[in-house]
């Protein structure tokens, strides 16, 4: 089978490169409050409830845009999962585990030997995402190849629901059946060629529009992790 080639796609770089500064602060501003540095309300609360709003689903929609696992025979798409998820997952959060191992005594969130071992059940944050889109990706792949893009979007909102109604399976479940989702949405922009060319003023528009809906949320006091705060996402 022929290699199959990709070819950059400039503002998708700039949307993930946009939403991975946001997750790194996101979680620099939580570990400030976490240390008791600043309060958990006022200017902390606006922040990171705005950010929570939208990077992560927007993450997950960008990722299904690009998903391309369907291109491959099985094995070698779960060739390229195990070396382009699985992997850099282990790799990292063994990093961490073992950083914060020798810093117990100093770090918000201590942990112990026994963290290498929950990897496979009980990831640790923040790579916690990496652990929900390996499982995604792969129902991606069964869901998306055998009842087509509107069939898994249509399972993904079902998902979705029972993630708000069950609450239970720690978050390696609940991340996996709250933004696959997102992921099956831009899965099916991506197979309808939705934004391959959108004029400047749809965008300013859309760009707009999404500072309003914010603001409306972070007026009303919604939080990123109700249904509305997730549907608004």
């Amino acid at each position: 089978m022929p290699t199959v080639r990709h070819q950059r796609i400039v503002w998708i770089d700039a949307a993930r490169a946009l939403a991975i500064v946001l997750v790194v602060f996101g979680h620099v501003l939580r570990g400030i409050q976490s240390a008791g540095l600043i309060g958990n309300g006022g200017a902390f609360w606006l922040l990171d409830n705005g950010i929570y709003l939208f990077h992560m689903p927007l993450f997950f929609l960008l990722s299904g845009y690009v998903f391309s696992g369907l291109r491959y025979p099985l094995f070698e798409f779960l060739k390229r999962l195990a070396s382009r998820i699985a992997l850099p997952y282990f790799i990292w959060a063994v990093v961490l585990i073992s950083i914060k191992t020798f810093t117990n005594s100093i770090v918000n969130h201590p942990v112990s030997s026994g963290d290498y071992f929950k990897l496979l059940y009980d990831p640790i944050s923040p790579f916690w995402f990496l652990y929900a889109l390996f499982f995604i990706q792969l129902a991606a792949r069964v869901l998306a190849g055998t009842l087509g893009d509107w069939g898994f979007l249509f399972l993904s909102l079902f998902a979705f629901g029972l993630h708000f109604i069950t609450k239970g399976g720690g978050e390696a479940i609940q991340g996996v059946l709250e933004f696959m989702v997102f992921f099956a949405l831009g899965r099916l922009l991506s197979a309808n060629n939705a934004f391959r060319s959108i004029p400047p003023a749809i965008g300013w528009l859309a760009f707009g529009s999404m500072g309003i809906i914010e603001w409306l949320c972070l007026w009303g006091g919604i939080q990123y992790v109700s249904i509305v705060g997730r549907l608004a996402g």
